[in-house]
C-alpha cells in the first residue's frame, strides 16, 4: 500500500473563499481563526462508508507555532491564547469525481464544523443509522427539522 501524501489543497482553499462569501462572515475574520487546506492521498472511512473530508482543531501547542509573526503575544500578556487553527483535510480522489455544486456543498459541510468564536468543532445536527430511518421514519425532531429542510431544497 502506497504512503500517505498530503499537500496544498489549492481548488477546496478557493472553493472555501466561495462559499465563505454565501455568509460565513465569522470565518473571513482571520483574527478569531486560521483556516488550512491539505489534500491527502489515502481513502478514508469506517464500517465501509467512504469519508471525503474532516475538519479537526489542532491542539494550541502547535497553533501557537504557526501563528503569524506579527501576531504573537508579547512577554507581558502571558494570558494570550493563539488563533485557533483548523485543518480541512479532502482526499484527492473523491473530491476529482465531485461536480462543482458537490464540491460547495462538500466545503460548506466542513466549514459549519467551525465555530470560530469558541474555538471548536460543532458536531453534525443529526445523526441516524439508515437502517433506523427506513424502519421508522422521522421519529425525532431533528429527523423531521431534516426532511422539512430537504424538502424545501429540493423546491428551490
Amino acid at each position: 500500500m502506497a504512503d500517505t501524501k498530503w499537500w496544498d489543497a489549492v481548488e477546496p482553499a478557493e472553493v472555501a473563499e466561495e462559499v465563505m462569501a454565501m455568509g460565513f462572515s465569522e470565518l473571513q475574520d482571520h483574527h478569531l481563526a486560521d483556516i488550512r487546506y491539505v489534500m491527502v492521498n489515502k481513502e478514508a472511512g469506517k464500517d465501509g462508508c467512504k469519508i471525503m473530508a474532516s475538519t479537526r482543531k489542532l491542539p494550541g501547542l502547535i497553533s501557537a507555532q504557526l501563528q503569524p509573526k506579527g501576531l504573537a503575544a508579547s512577554a507581558a500578556d502571558t494570558h494570550a491564547k493563539p488563533i485557533p487553527v483548523f485543518v480541512i483535510q479532502v482526499w484527492s480522489d473523491g473530491w476529482a469525481n465531485l461536480d462543482s455544486k458537490a464540491r460547495r456543498a462538500l466545503i460548506h459541510h466542513e466549514l459549519v464544523h467551525i465555530n470560530p468564536v469558541e474555538a471548536r468543532i460543532v458536531p453534525h445536527s443529526i445523526e441516524e443509522h439508515n437502517s433506523t430511518a427506513a424502519r421508522f421514519g422521522d421519529w425525532r425532531q431533528s429527523l423531521t427539522q431534516f426532511k422539512q429542510i430537504l424538502d424545501m431544497a429540493a423546491d428551490a
